[in-house]
């Protein structure tokens, strides 16, 4: 029994000797287990409050993208409000570039049409000086005799000259029928009155010879009025009436309007329409 019993306690001996290792190695195990476990937990936490704080910055990122995003859509609307602005500006910039072409066009036109009648009117003035002289040598007037002119018989030593007004180009400027050289020529700027009108001489011609008896130099019918070749020295006085002769008859009946020491105007008064009054006509008072 001695040796049985202690064989039998060896083997228990044994035995709880690799109960305790096993048990052992299950507490070792385990113990790994859960460090592995609590690392893990430790590392998933760790990655849970990475995650929360990146949403918490992504959060914050949207919050921001969305201020940004109401500031551009205030700006948008700002730039759009400036841009229908300019773009309503540039129609009316646009319009009055238009408008500022058409009356720069019609200016242009207009001054073409004024440097035409200014070249015209040149060319009538050349004229007017040739006819002028011609009148003032059919009637044997002299330089002196141009300055001598009265506008009444009651103030024969007042001396005027035969002037007025007329338009040129986009001025005004006075005539005066004057010696404009030594040679006894006439300037002749402008028109408006009929006896003074140098667009009226221009329309009349001087009678070669009529110095000779009282005879009809000019007529001129846009201002209605003749000029002949008597004045103060024949007695002639301011609203004389004469009676114009052809062949001998009456044709017309003129009025006295403006008095020269040799030559007059005068208005027609009455007139015979079949027997108009022309240059080189006969004058007698009536």
């Amino acid at each position: 029994m001695g040796k049985f019993g202690i064989i039998l306690a060896f083997l228990l001996s044994v035995a709880a000797a690799g109960g305790s290792y096993y048990l052992y190695q299950g507490w070792v195990e385990a113990r790994i287990v859960r460090a592995s476990v609590e690392a893990k937990y430790d590392q998933v936490k760790f990655e849970k409050e990475q995650i929360k704080a990146e949403k918490e910055k992504i959060k914050a990122e949207k919050e921001q993208i969305t201020a940004e995003k109401e500031q551009i859509t205030a700006k948008s609307e700002v730039y759009r409000t400036k841009a229908e602005a300019m773009r309503a500006q540039l129609g009316k910039l646009q319009a009055e570039q238009s408008r500022i072409d058409s009356e720069r066009a019609v200016l242009e036109k207009q001054l073409k049409s004024h440097q035409a009648m200014v070249a015209e009117l040149q060319t009538k003035m050349v004229g007017l000086e040739k006819k002028a002289r011609e009148a003032q040598a059919a009637c044997g007037v002299s330089p002196a005799d141009m300055n001598a002119g009265y506008f009444s018989t009651s103030q024969p030593s007042r001396s005027t000259s035969f002037s007025t007004t007329a338009a040129v180009g986009t001025g005004s400027s006075p005539i005066v029928f004057r010696p404009a050289s030594s040679e006894n020529s006439v300037v002749a700027t402008g028109s408006t009155s009929p006896a003074a009108s140098a667009e009226s001489f221009s329309q009349g011609t001087a009678t070669e010879g009529a110095a000779t008896g009282a005879r009809v130099l000019t007529v001129n019918r846009k201002f209605n009025f003749v000029v002949i070749n008597q004045g103060l020295q024949e007695g002639l006085k301011m609203g004389d009436k004469l009676k114009v002769l052809k062949q001998g008859r009456e044709s017309a009946t003129v009025q006295i309007e403006k008095l020269y020491d040799k030559f007059s105007a005068a208005t027609l008064v009455e007139e015979d329409p079949k027997q108009q009054v022309v240059e080189g006509d006969e004058i007698r008072q009536a």
